[in-house]
């Protein structure tokens, strides 16, 4: 008798049972409309951000400029393409090697290699008078001069480029030629 009573307890299912999951379906849908009405949110917030955000550069280069360009800069800056490999260069099978040209810029510290430095940075800060430029808030002004600070992105540009190369040089097999 024992045995039918388990058996038939194994087999029952009891009203407290069922309700659960009863409950857990309902709820599914709900978190599949909750799930999906964030996703669709944050898609049209990503395409919103990426369309009409400050970080959207499409168009932008150094050939066509820059928004953060002064416009009456534009007219004096010419872009000069110059091969600059940093003393790191690829050989006919792509090999890096270390190229002999450039080298004004790397060395031991000395007078030639400060004067091809000095020569390259030649004003890297400017500073405009309120009347010359219209500099908006992107900038300050200096307390004892009374000038807006400005300077060229094309240093720091440089300095990423090379930061680059000594970084990628000191994982790869560099030979000398």
């Amino acid at each position: 008798m024992r045995k039918q009573e388990e058996e038939e307890n194994l087999l029952e299912t009891t009203e407290f049972e069922s309700q659960p999951q009863k409950r857990r379906f309902q709820l599914q849908p709900i978190f599949l409309i909750i799930s999906v009405t964030l996703n669709v949110f944050l898609g049209f917030f990503s395409l919103f951000s990426l369309t009409h955000g400050q970080c959207s550069i499409s168009g932008a280069s150094y050939e066509l400029g820059f928004a953060t360009d002064l416009e009456p800069a534009k007219s004096e800056i010419e872009l000069v393409v110059k091969r600059f490999s940093g003393g790191v260069d690829l050989d006919k099978e792509d090999h890096f090697i270390i190229d002999q040209k450039g080298q004004e810029y790397i060395g031991p510290p000395g007078p030639a290699v400060d004067k091809a430095w000095e020569m390259l940075l030649g004003g890297l800060n400017l500073d405009f008078d309120r009347t010359e430029v219209d500099l908006g808030e992107s900038t300050f002004q200096w307390p004892e001069s009374g000038l807006y600070f400005s300077g060229l992105d094309v240093y720091h540009s440089l300095h990423c480029l090379v930061t680059a190369l000594i970084i990628y040089v000191n994982h790869s097999n560099v030979t000398q030629t």
